[in-house]
């Protein structure tokens, strides 16, 4: 699938009856195809995703499920976790302007981020949490998107997601990406639980949700491989 940087995908993720139990279960997952046949140059951190909606979602881990992704496609060169949690109080970020601006602190971060390796952080936002949303509403608050019926209700989350120059604060790439899967196909709540949806045990799960939300972050790792590669 070519990658197209101002286009949101949209995914719907098949079930299978199980012949003999009538349970339903979901095919497993197809193993991930490699993207670059070398890591690019530069290393990279994640973060773990922040919640920049009024849903209550339990992000913690969702950095090992950008990490993983990252890893698969074998084209990023990656930071240990423990020196990622080093930077993190260091993280504010130059300009008041800049979207990123709690994760840097330019006196030392840069300098502390080279001496651990870390070139480059990927962070990124939930922009959107619905576990049942019309698809008008969708097309609503995201102009242009694609692949949502005006009255069919939908399981929907959306990320948004950027690389930044941990020397400089720059946003060296950003792209948005979401999963979405009718509301009555989803296989799962993504408000169960006393902590809200969380992110990471979905994208665990073998549902039709978790197999959306896998492919929404495999889409967007994929894109900024390309504008790492453009980038250097």
């Amino acid at each position: 699938m070519m990658v197209r940087w101002q286009m949101l995908i949209s995914l719907a993720a098949l079930t299978v009856a199980c012949a003999n139990s009538g349970e339903t279960k979901v095919d497993a997952a197809p193993a991930r195809p490699r993207v670059c046949d070398g890591a690019l140059p530069s290393t990279y951190g994640v973060m773990p995703l922040k919640n920049k909606t009024s849903k209550n979602i339990e992000l913690t881990g969702t950095d090992d499920v950008i990490t993983t992704a990252m890893s698969d496609s074998r084209c990023f060169t990656l930071v240990e976790r423990d020196k990622v949690s080093l930077l993190i109080e260091e993280m504010k970020l130059c300009s008041d302007k800049n979207p990123d601006v709690e994760y840097f602190k330019c006196d030392s971060f840069a300098k502390k981020g080279n001496l651990l390796g870390v070139r480059r952080m990927v962070v990124g936002d939930v922009i959107h949490f619905e576990e049942s949303v019309k698809g008008a509403d969708i097309v609503a608050k995201l102009p242009g998107i694609g692949g949502a019926e005006a009255g069919v209700s939908y399981s929907f989350v959306a990320l948004s997601i950027r690389v930044l120059d941990t020397e400089s604060g720059t946003v060296l790439a950003s792209t948005d990406v979401h999963a979405m899967v009718p509301a009555d196909k989803a296989g799962v709540s993504l408000s169960s639980g006393p902590a809200g949806g969380n992110l990471k045990l979905l994208a665990a799960s073998r549902t039709p949700m978790g197999d959306a939300l896998n492919a929404m972050i495999w889409e967007a790792v994929k894109r900024l491989s390309v504008a790492a590669a453009l980038k250097g």
